[in-house]
């Protein structure tokens, strides 16, 4: 696609005439050199602004009379709104420095601005002291119309517009994008991350297929199982995460926030419970106060291994029963010790 200035929001107003004691109050402050004054003033204006010609004669007058600030807050605005203009601006300041050490600083700022033909505006990418509206509206409107190449032209970073297709699970444009740059490695360590709490699996397998995963399989299950992503957890181990490395961390972690989706998935997957003493399994899901996650763990078996052990666990949780949810305490009730099972099962 090809745009034009046109395909950005206009906010000039070519056709209104400005009140004549707010175009008084312009032309003081910028003869007298203050900003705040003259801030105050454009608010006055519709929408902030005067009409074209009214600008041009204002940013003249802040050139001629050596106002580097106000020159500077008319440029960022778009004030000046042709390239003849920016031309005509660059002349006087450049030839005035040569004659005027005064004018060095304000030839300085304007040199810094180009005039951009898909803009149709100036812009100044490389100054950091300011922020360029009128291009970011560019780079937002070339994302909407899925324009790489106008967003690039407008120095948009590919690297942005990726993270934000991982959060919003759009696999087309993510594979456009991937098709298009080179990746730092921290972006994709970001966009893997995005990709895991919105839960968008094509998306991960995307990133996976085409760069490789920045981080170990375990970094990104525990990223998953933070954010309960169930389906995740079971993919990412069957690409071969390791479940049970660091002794169960992963379910010590899981189990320790209370989050239950992922202790049920990871017990599903083989998650070595024999790695620590059973009753801290308990312990932990009652200090997470989570009584999900306590259910979980004695209805998949991660209870305790003898009838002594499952007593003296739930005579403490008896004991400090005011510290604790009163859903936390039926789920202790809803349970027994089986001696034929060997193990702790839910009462029928």
């Amino acid at each position: 696609m090809c745009y034009s200035a046109s395909f950005l929001p206009q906010t000039t107003n070519s056709g209104v005439s400005v009140d004549k004691e707010v175009l008084a109050s312009l032309v003081d402050a910028i003869r007298r050199g203050d900003l705040k004054e003259f801030l105050r003033a454009v608010n006055k204006l519709p929408n902030n602004r005067a009409s074209t010609e009214e600008e041009s004669k204002l940013l003249l007058l802040a050139i001629e009379t050596n106002q580097p600030g106000i020159v500077q807050a008319m440029l960022v605005d778009g004030w000046c709104n042709t390239r003849e203009l920016l031309e005509e601006i660059r002349e006087i300041t450049f030839s005035r420095s040569k004659k005027e050490r005064e004018f060095w600083t304000l030839d300085k700022l304007v040199a810094e601005y180009k005039w951009h033909d898909l803009l149709g505006a100036v812009h100044n990418l490389d100054c950091t002291g300011h922020f360029d509206s009128k291009l970011k509206q560019a780079q937002w409107a070339a994302q909407a119309a899925g324009d790489i190449d106008f967003f690039l032209a407008v120095g948009g970073r590919l690297q942005a517009w990726l993270f934000e297709a991982c959060i919003k699970g759009d696999v087309k444009m993510a594979e456009r994008l991937l098709g298009r740059g080179r990746y730092k490695r921290d972006s994709i360590q970001e966009c893997e991350k995005a990709a895991i709490k919105g839960g968008h699996k094509a998306i991960l397998e995307l990133l996976l297929a085409h760069l490789g995963t920045t981080q170990d399989l375990k970094s990104l299950l525990d990223i998953a199982c933070e954010n309960e992503q169930v389906e995740l957890i079971h993919w990412l181990i069957a690409q071969g995460a390791d479940v049970n490395r660091n002794r169960s961390e992963c379910l010590q972690f899981s189990v320790s926030r209370g989050l239950a989706k992922s202790v049920v998935a990871l017990l599903q997957e083989g998650a070595e419970v024999n790695s620590r003493p059973w009753s801290f399994w308990l312990w932990d899901a009652c200090t997470s106060k989570s009584s999900a996650t306590l259910r979980a763990l004695l209805t998949m078996g991660a209870g305790c291994r003898h009838m002594e052990s499952w007593e003296l666990v739930k005579k403490d949780a008896e004991k400090r029963a005011s510290c604790f949810p009163a859903e936390l305490m039926e789920v202790f009730k809803a349970f027994r010790w089986d001696e034929a099972a060997g193990r702790v099962v839910e009462n029928v």
